[in-house]
């Protein structure tokens, strides 16, 4: 079975410690679907990658 990249419990964390304000701010625009928002941090070259634990 193959993991698709929406199975977000499953995805691994690979960040620790502190987030950056723009990370932080990336996370709150996805989780408030704020899509304007989430595209502008895209085209700006944010790390989708990033996690909140």
């Amino acid at each position: 079975m193959a993991v698709s990249s929406w199975d977000w419990n499953l995805v691994p964390c690979l960040c620790r410690g502190q987030l950056s304000d723009s990370n932080a701010s990336f996370l709150r625009a996805a989780r408030a679907g704020n899509l304007d928002k989430v595209v502008e941090y895209l085209k700006g070259g944010i790390d989708i990658n990033t996690c909140n634990q």
